[in-house]
């Protein structure tokens, strides 16, 4: 989640009102259900459909006010409630495909008679799109790649893809047991203050998980004998450093609340391509066939936008074509 920032949802419920006492408060500020785990269920599995279903990735605007300025959000809360109570559901802006392809010059009249005008066919939505995604795309600045879609111009943040992508691969090899580990032919030492040194150790069963094997020397050295694989390559103290930073210090690493999560977030961080790194046309392919193959993936594990979206509406706004 991105520091300072923090999801707002507005959740509405329809139900029997014998399935509520409203007497569990003298100013009626409260009340409960009578299957509150039955409410919880349902109320859960609606986010969780929402939020799959969703589309996140911002779209951008060049000119006016920026997508998810505040009086946009208001804007949209009070048509979000207009429409409960008008019984609507919210719109749906999502504009459905519609690809069309001139014919092909085969098409010959039989019998001498002039064939029928030929109507423009609709294209499977499978060829335009793998042609988009992988062969319309290339990388800018060393750090974005810039995709054509069906909508418009998607530009990637390739470090925060990718993240997320080791992110969801290290949740899942951590749910199967141990991530695949390298061995180091030669075990690399690290020395570090010794608050820092304690702090590390401390973690030792939980940098196991990750595949990563490190002993103490000493009261000062650390052994590093393993590490994840999803991280590449390996630099010790930076690594450790790295590591404590992300868990707020040597004394915060010690508390157990939320410690694996962070963990898991600082190794796809440091697997994850950085910007600033040259990808080839096949390195470029693979990260967004793997994207595909994830499912929806609009934020890195901080919450930031792996990518954002110019539709062709608004280029061609710009370019005065409308």
């Amino acid at each position: 989640m991105t520091a300072g920032r923090r999801p707002v949802c507005f959740v509405f419920l329809t139900l029997d009102p014998r399935s509520v006492d409203v007497n569990v408060h003298p100013t009626k500020l409260e009340v409960r259900f009578r299957r509150s785990s039955d409410v919880y269920a349902q109320v859960l599995a609606a986010l969780r459909d929402g939020l799959r279903n969703a589309s996140l990735t911002p779209r951008v605007t060049l000119t006016g006010e920026a997508p998810g300025a505040p009086s946009q959000t208001r804007e949209g809360v009070r048509q979000a409630i207009a429409d409960f109570f008008a019984g609507a559901h919210p719109r749906d802006e999502r504009r459905p495909a519609a690809f069309t392809a001139s014919p092909g010059r085969g098409a010959a009249a039989g019998g001498g008679a002039s064939a029928p005008a030929a109507q423009p066919a609709p294209v499977p939505a499978a060829v335009p799109e793998l042609r988009a995604r992988f062969g319309n795309c290339i990388q800018v600045l060393d750090a974005y790649i810039v995709e054509e879609c069906e909508e418009g111009v998607r530009l990637i943040d390739q470090h925060a893809l990718h993240e997320r992508i080791l992110y969801e691969r290290i949740k899942r090899g951590l749910e199967e047991g141990a991530l695949a580990s390298q061995q180091l032919l030669v075990p690399e030492l690290v020395e570090m203050p010794q608050q820092e040194f304690y702090a590390v150790i401390d973690l030792k069963d939980d940098l196991a998980r990750f595949g990563m094997d490190i002993e103490a020397f000493g009261e000062r050295t650390i052994i590093v004998r393993s590490f994840p694989q999803v991280l590449g390559r390996f630099d010790g103290r930076s690594f450790f450093q790295d590591l404590l930073d992300e868990l707020e210090g040597p004394q915060e690493a010690r508390k157990v609340d939320g410690r694996l999560e962070k963990l898991t977030q600082m190794m796809a961080c440091r697997g994850a391509v950085k910007a600033g790194q040259r990808l080839s046309a096949g390195q470029m392919r693979q990260l967004l066939e793997q994207r595909d193959a994830l499912g929806p993936a609009d934020t890195c594990p901080h919450g930031r936008p792996t990518a954002v979206l110019l539709t062709r509406k608004e280029l061609d706004r710009q370019f005065r074509r409308t």
